[in-house]
């Protein structure tokens, strides 16, 4: 697995306040086998580089370190995609909503395909929903 190198820093001023993260990203399956796309996204304290040891998975709130993405263990991811031929669109889109707390926090999308893939278009978004 890996993290994306695009981030998104909040700056959150009361612990009510609420965010929306919208991710999306598209590859293609260019080798006709059967391949997968997981990702999840990854909250840090501070505005840092997303780490295993510092970024926790939304999708469990466990820090990657100790539960990393699996295609095994659907709870440790928010999309799955796959294809088993090619050329095909492979992607994941989702969003997710989340309560940090008060501070300044780096959102991340960490993931992980049993292909080597390139991907070709990577957005990641976060509005402000409340607070």
């Amino acid at each position: 697995p890996i993290f994306m190198t695009e981030t998104a820093v909040v700056i959150s001023n009361t612990s009510a306040s609420r965010y929306m993260i919208v991710v999306s990203m598209q590859s293609r399956n260019t080798i006709g086998t059967g391949i997968y796309l997981i990702s999840s996204i990854g909250r840090s304290n501070n505005s840092v580089v997303p780490t295993t040891a510092n970024a926790i998975n939304v999708a469990n709130d466990t820090l990657f370190g100790n539960t990393e993405i699996a295609l095994a263990s659907t709870d440790t991811y928010l999309m799955a995609s796959s294809s088993s031929t090619a050329p095909s669109g492979l992607g994941n889109a989702y969003s997710f909503i989340d309560q940090p707390g008060e501070g300044t926090f780096t959102y991340s999308v960490r993931l992980v395909s049993n292909a080597i893939l390139t991907i070709k278009q990577f957005y990641i978004n976060v509005i402000q929903v409340s607070g």
